[in-house]
C-alpha cells in the first residue's frame, strides 16, 4: 500500500492514519486540486481548436480526396516480419487494466493544536484512555482514523493547524454535511466558524428543493448555529414530511425532532378532523343548503376523502406516508360535478371552498419552523 505523507506540523507528535484512501492523492498537499477538496467535479481543460482544414463552411462541398498511392496500398499489405525477442510478452490475451492501487494516508499534526481546538482529542490524550497513557510514556502517538472521509477530515486539520491557504472558501453541500459531522463529533466549532460561515453563506441563497436537502440543511444549520436557515428547514420538512423524524439520516437531538414531528402531526391530525366534521354535518338531518345539494357535496367529500385513505379506518396517528403539502392541495381541490336546480339554467354555485381552504391556509400559517434558540442549551459551546 503506497503511503502518502502530509505534515501540517514539521514537530507534530500525533500522526493521523487513514487506511485505504482512495483518491488519487498527490505526494504533495499543496497539489491537491481545490475542486477535489471542495467535492465539486474535477474540472477537466477545454477541447483544442479545430484547425482550419477540419473545418467545412455550411452548403460547401468537402474537398475531394487525392488519389490512393497503388505503391503505399501494396506497401501496407505486404508481410512484415519482426524479428523474436525472448522478452516478447507473445501472449494474445488483451492487457488487463492495472489494479486500483489504495493509499494510506499519514497526517503529522500537533497535540496541542488538536487538544485545544477539539474537546474529544483532549478527552482522549488526557483522562486515562489507552491512547493518553501511551501518549504520556512515548511522548508520541499514531491514531487510526477508522470513521471519517479522507477529505473533509483533511480540511478540519488544515484549518486547525492554521494551514488555511489551500483551504477552499466555496464546498459542495455533501462536502459540507461531511465536514460537519466531524466537526460535531470533535466538538471543534469554535474552530472552524469563519470558514463556515463561509461556506454557507456561499450555498444558503439556493432554495430547499427536496426534503433530502432540508434534513441537510437542519443538521448544518444545527452544527454551526444558524438560526435562520435552521427555521427555513424546519418549517420545510413540516410541511413535507411524510414520515417521523427517527428516519433522519443525522445526529439531531430528540427534542428537535419530536418538535417538528408533533407539530407535523397535529396539522395534519386537524386538516382530517375538519374534513370529518364536514362530512358529519353534511350526513346530519339539519340540511345545509339544499336536500339536493348537501347530497351532492356529501358525495363528492366521501369519494374525496376515501381516495385520500382518511375516510375509514382513520390513518394512525403518526400519519405514514402523508405530509401536509399534499393533503392541503386535496383539500383544496375537491372537484363537484356542475347540477342545474330546477327551473333554472345557471349552475348551482355550492362548494366545499368555502371553508376547507381558508381551515388548511391557517394550519399552514401555524407551521412556521423552529427557533434555534428554544435547544440552544442542548449543544456545547
Amino acid at each position: 500500500m503506497d503511503e502518502v505523507i502530509y505534515t501540517l506540523d514539521p514537530e507534530g507528535d500525533i500522526v493521523l492514519v487513514l487506511d485505504n484512501v482512495s483518491e488519487n492523492l498527490p505526494g504533495n498537499l499543496w497539489d491537491i486540486d481545490d475542486s477535489t477538496l471542495a467535492g465539486f467535479p474535477s474540472m477537466h481543460p477545454e477541447p483544442l481548436p479545430e484547425s482550419p482544414e477540419d473545418i467545412i463552411n455550411p452548403g460547401e462541398e468537402p474537398p475531394p480526396e487525392p488519389p490512393e498511392d497503388v505503391g503505399s496500398l501494396e506497401d501496407e499489405n505486404r508481410t512484415v516480419e519482426v524479428p523474436y525477442r525472448e522478452d516478447t510478452d507473445q501472449s494474445l490475451d488483451p492487457p488487463q487494466d492495472h489494479q486500483h492501487v489504495e493509499k494510506c494516508l499519514q497526517i503529522r499534526a500537533s497535540s496541542k493544536h488538536l487538544t485545544l481546538a477539539c474537546p474529544q482529542f483532549k478527552r482522549t490524550l488526557q483522562h486515562g484512555f489507552q491512547e493518553g497513557n501511551e501518549f504520556k510514556s512515548k511522548g508520541y502517538l499514531r491514531i487510526p482514523v477508522q470513521d471519517w472521509p479522507p477529505l473533509p477530515f483533511l480540511i478540519l486539520t488544515m484549518i486547525i493547524h492554521g494551514r488555511t491557504r489551500t483551504v477552499p472558501r466555496k464546498v459542495s453541500l455533501e462536502r459540507l454535511v461531511e465536514i460537519a459531522i466531524i466537526v460535531d463529533y470533535y466538538e471543534c466549532y469554535e474552530a472552524v466558524e469563519v470558514f463556515s460561515d463561509m461556506w454557507i453563506n456561499a450555498l444558503a441563497e439556493r432554495p430547499l428543493g427536496s426534503v433530502s436537502d432540508a434534513e441537510k440543511w437542519l443538521f448544518i444549520s444545527w452544527v454551526f448555529q444558524q438560526d435562520t436557515i435552521f427555521e427555513r428547514s424546519s418549517k420545510y420538512l413540516q410541511l413535507r414530511y411524510t414520515t417521523n423524524m427517527a428516519t433522519i439520516p443525522f445526529t439531531i437531538p430528540s427534542s428537535v425532532r419530536d418538535a417538528i414531528d408533533m407539530s407535523r402531526e397535529k396539522a395534519i391530525q386537524r386538516a382530517i378532523e375538519c374534513m370529518h366534521d364536514l362530512l358529519s354535518r353534511l350526513q346530519s338531518s339539519t340540511v345545509q343548503c339544499s336536500y339536493e345539494c348537501d347530497c351532492m357535496l356529501l358525495g363528492a367529500l366521501t369519494i374525496k376523502m376515501d381516495r385520500m385513505q382518511i375516510l375509514s379506518p382513520r390513518p394512525k396517528s403518526d400519519f405514514p406516508g402523508m405530509c401536509f403539502v399534499g393533503l392541503a392541495s386535496e383539500c383544496r381541490n375537491i372537484e363537484i360535478p356542475r347540477w342545474y336546480g330546477r327551473k333554472t339554467s345557471t349552475a348551482h354555485s355550492c362548494g366545499l371552498s368555502s371553508s376547507l381552504p381558508s381551515l388548511v391556509e391557517s394550519l399552514e400559517d401555524s407551521l412556521t419552523g423552529l427557533r434555534i434558540s428554544s435547544f440552544v442549551q442542548l449543544r456545547g459551546p
